[in-house]
């Protein structure tokens, strides 16, 4: 049922279903069609994950980022900054003869700046890891913290 919206919508938008949500700007069809592709596209990955859910076993990789989806929305940029400040280090440890392309001034102005080592593709997984990574850390760390002041607090009474 969902594809069959889905399809409608297409049908209907003459295949242009193209338009920026997040700035709220190039709404090239009515501004009701990025509301419905939205609901029907969760809709869709909703019933992929279910169908998912019965295939995948509890405790893989899956299933802890699925478990910690807030923590990773929170915090993926700040791993994309420490990848960045590892670049930088990189850069200026060897006197600029390593990652002599790396944009010091990118890196300071803009949070949204990535550096590709070599212009390789490789570097997209590498914020990707630590985007992720980094997430974990501070999640296990926020952890640590609420029990130990669960702990003193119990200890207190």
């Amino acid at each position: 049922a969902v594809l069959l919206v889905q399809f409608a919508i297409l049908w209907m938008t003459k295949g242009r279903v193209a338009y920026s949500a997040v700035w709220c700007t190039g709404f090239f069809n009515n501004p009701w069609v990025p509301y419905l592709t939205t609901f029907t596209g969760i809709a869709f990955w909703l019933g992929i994950s279910r169908i998912l859910e019965t295939v995948w076993r509890q405790g893989n990789l899956l299933d802890v980022i699925g478990k910690n989806t807030f923590s990773i929305m929170m915090h993926h940029v700040t791993g994309f900054l420490v990848l960045n400040s590892i670049f930088l280090g990189i850069m200026y440890a060897s006197a600029g003869t390593f990652l002599s392309d790396f944009d010091r001034n990118m890196y300071l102005v803009s949070y949204e700046y990535r550096y590709l080592p070599l212009g390789m593709e490789f570097g997209k997984w590498l914020y990707l890891f630590f985007g992720i990574g980094v997430s974990f850390l501070i999640r296990k760390m926020e952890q640590r913290v609420l029990a130990y002041i669960k702990i003193r607090k119990h200890d207190k009474v």
